[in-house]
């Protein structure tokens, strides 16, 4: 599908389309063999999101054979090309050519004016009723999938109450089809049904649908999974009046979830894949209804971690903390537990209770038995890499997706900055490129977390401070700079200055009635080791063999992260990256970079400006073009990033850029 993805628009691509959907169109007949057909079904699909215009052109070839809808009757419709793939007697080319039919109903049909956008529906609408009042099953489910998509583009319009109506009377009679695919059409579109009609009818409808779609959860896996997705779809598309059906589903949920955990200690050999629709529906169900049914999905939380981490738990426990924020402890407790498992093979419990060393310098904590356990955890993805383990995933998949995980889930009021340095930071040195880059942004968005939340940051504009009422200052001494810090007089915060002139005001979240020196202690301890762990994101940044961890890394480095990594070591690191292979990294050191530019002109604007001169010197006499182009990008970002630097020479780069125009 190149011709469908081809990202300009020229006369020649536009000759190469034509022609290729010209083919395409032809070869919909029933002659046709099936990967051609399936082919010229996505074909279409990909040139109608990408060339809409294009495909309207054809679009009485591909939807009404008969040229013109307007004047056939519905029995010369019936060899409109593209229904002879929804007829198919192979799945998969009716649900390509169900993706094709959305496609125009989403990029061609919707786009034109309202007369001409029903008159296609009504047309789609009739051949749809037509193929399901045949006796063909093939036939029934293609047209189940395209009532379906044809529900959602119209929107509540161009659809009356009585054909609706028309419609369920029609479909229902499938709900005990023998065909499979039928009833998993059925289900995925009765939701539809009941969202785009009359509240009235909509009623009338909810109660048999809720009863047959609670039914199929016990019917069997294909459509147990069908039937969680829809009733979560019936939540969100009739809203309250769902609310009766939502302990029944929510029952239903955790029984599929602790199913899958009884039958997961029974096999360990094949132990079952987590049940994802029944997290969807959960998923669903917080998103209609929100803290109104709180109750019980409180009481299906310990259900949901019992299949272990997985996208689809991340995602559900993500929609869970927005819309019933009262979970939010409990989630963030069994979530942290969940990740601490498999990072240090125990609890975030039992790891905090581990043995510490105290080492004043940094004001952190280094569990003897926690970083054993990582170690471990390390050479088991480093000596048997994908390995797969109980799970069904490998240890290396294990351990990525719980750092996606944590690094995702908003934690609200937990002090994680140890767990970071002596945790997740070790993964960063991992041997799998996976694992280093999520173990670096996770730590990138926990640190972020700490500098936003409960160790918020501001800027003094006035570098002097009275030093009424101070006590007397401590030296803090780093691998990058030494930090004078104080207590600022009458308040709860702590001022530190860096050798670099850098003045920061750090809150300690006490009473503004003044500190002790062991709470101002505690604090710089904190940022030591953010400190610690800030550098080695740096360096994965930096330095990182492979090119997709260096961009994950420099793209995590938020502007929480400016006034650390303003200061010289850290600073100096990151100039390397604007001799990285490659561009993109570049240009993310170049935004990076002049995000920083007012906290450290002094040694930032040299090496900024002597990079611009590369890139003018690179445009000018540069004989590859790739490169040309690559030095003019970059040279676009350092413009936009830094005015103020490269204001002065304005005229020199317009100089250099004229002639390559």
């Amino acid at each position: 599908c190149a011709v469908g993805r081809s990202p300009k628009s020229t006369s020649h691509s536009t000759m190469d389309s034509s022609s290729s959907l010209s083919q395409a169109v032809n070869s919909l007949h029933i002659e046709t063999e099936p990967a051609a057909l399936y082919a010229a079904c996505v074909l279409i699909s990909e040139l109608a999101e990408k060339a809409p215009t294009l495909v309207f052109i054809y679009l009485s070839q591909i939807l009404d054979d008969s040229g013109t809808f307007q004047d056939s009757t519905l029995e010369d419709r019936q060899g409109s090309k593209l229904w002879v793939a929804l007829r198919d007697a192979r799945p998969e080319i009716r649900e390509a050519a169900t993706r094709a039919t959305s496609a125009c109903l989403t990029h061609v049909i919707a786009k034109r004016d309202s007369q001409l956008r029903i008159r296609w529906y009504q047309l789609i609408y009739e051949r749809s009723m037509a193929s399901l009042e045949s006796s063909s099953t093939d036939a029934a489910h293609g047209s189940l999938c395209v009532l379906a998509e044809l529900v959602d583009a119209c929107q509540g319009q161009g659809l009356t109450q009585q054909q609706l109506g028309r419609a369920f009377d029609t479909v229902w009679r499938l709900r005990d089809s023998r065909h499979l695919h039928c009833r998993v059409g059925l289900l995925a579109l009765l939701p539809r049904l009941v969202a785009a009609a009359p509240s009235d009818l909509a009623s009338d409808w909810l109660p048999q649908h809720a009863a047959h779609l609670l039914s199929s959860l016990h019917a069997g896996p294909e459509l147990r999974a069908a039937a969680f997705l829809a009733l979560g779809q019936m939540a969100i598309g009739v809203g309250t009046a769902f609310v009766e059906h939502v302990p029944a589903v929510v029952q239903e949920c955790s029984d599929a979830l602790l199913a899958v955990s009884v039958s997961k200690g029974r096999s360990l050999s094949r132990p079952p894949v987590a049940c994802t629709e029944a997290l969807a529906c959960l998923r669903l169900l917080a998103e209609a209804h929100g803290a109104a049914i709180e109750q019980h999905l409180a009481r299906v939380l310990p259900s949901l971690f019992h299949t272990g981490l997985s996208s689809s738990l991340a995602s559900t426990l993500g929609t869970l903390a927005v819309h019933v924020p009262s979970l939010v402890p409990e989630l963030q407790d069994r979530l942290l537990d969940a990740v601490c498992k498999v990072l240090t093979r125990c609890s975030f419990a039992e790891w905090i209770e581990l043995p510490t060393n105290d080492q004043s310098n940094q004001g952190g904590r280094t569990p003897v038995v926690g970083l054993a356990l990582t170690n471990c955890a390390l050479d088991e993805i480093s000596d048997h890499g994908g390995r797969v383990v109980e799970g069904g995933t490998s240890l290396q998949a294990q351990v990525t997706l719980s750092l996606q995980t944590l690094g995702s889930f908003e934690m609200v009021g937990c002090e994680l900055l140890s767990f970071v340095r002596e945790c997740v930071a070790l993964y960063i040195d991992d041997v799998r490129p996976p694992v280093r880059s999520a173990a670096a942004v996770t730590c990138c968005r926990l640190l972020a977390s700490a500098f936003t939340g409960g160790m918020a940051v501001a800027h003094y504009h006035d570098h002097s401070c009275d030093s009424e009422g101070r006590a007397q200052p401590y030296l803090l001494r780093t691998q990058h700079a030494d930090v004078h810090y104080h207590q600022v007089a009458g308040t709860s915060s702590v001022a530190l200055e860096y050798t670099s002139g850098t003045v920061v005001c750090v809150h300690t979240g006490g009473n503004g009635r003044g500190g002790t020196d062991a709470s101002w202690a505690d604090t710089i301890g904190r940022l030591a080791m953010v400190d610690t762990v800030l550098e080695r994101i740096v360096i994965a940044g930096v330095a990182d063999a492979e090119a997709d961890v260096r961009h994950a890394v420099l793209s995590a480095l938020s502007p929480a992260f400016d006034v650390p990594l303003a200061q010289t070591g850290h600073g100096e690191l990151l100039l390397m990256a604007l001799s990285d292979e490659t561009a993109k990294a570049r240009e993310l050191a170049i935004i990076l970079l002049g995000r920083m530019t007012d906290l450290a002109p002094a040694h930032l604007l040299p090496a900024l400006r002597t990079h611009l001169f590369d890139l003018l010197t690179e445009i000018k006499h540069s004989s590859s073009a790739l490169r040309k182009e690559d030095a003019a990008h970059l040279l676009g970002r350092l413009v936009y990033a830094t005015p103020a630097l490269t204001r002065p020479y304005a005229t020199s780069i317009l100089h250099v850029l004229q002639p390559q125009l």
